[in-house]
């Protein structure tokens, strides 16, 4: 590397490839899931308490996804998920997003 213009063109090749991977953004797609929890689990641990819902989706696929421990979804109630999709990964991430508790009947 005695020649300075071989090191410029490497320095300036180097500097290029690295601008483009940080522009180069990993796709990510995002949808909304609407589901019905079927079942809640507190669980407590040593770090803490975490909640688990179990939930079935319109075309009848259940999943198991965790939420804020404080926050109470009993079964019957309308949960929002946001599924995630990125380029690089080959499975969907769900991610709770809000609870919506079942209303009771009201009979006049």
């Amino acid at each position: 590397m005695n020649n300075p213009k071989i090191f410029l063109i490497a320095f300036l090749f180097a500097c290029l490839l690295l601008a483009s991977l940080l522009l180069l953004k990993t796709k990510q797609t995002t949808q909304t899931l609407h589901a019905t929890v079927i079942s809640q689990t507190l669980t407590q641990s040593l770090d803490g308490h975490r909640r688990y819902l179990n939930v079935i989706t319109p075309d009848q696929r259940t999943l198991l996804i965790s939420s804020p421990a404080n926050i109470d979804c009993p079964q019957g109630s309308d949960v929002e998920v946001d599924v995630e999709c990125t380029l690089f990964q080959s499975e969907e991430t769900y991610r709770f997003k809000t609870c919506y508790p079942k209303q009771p009947n009201q009979q006049k």
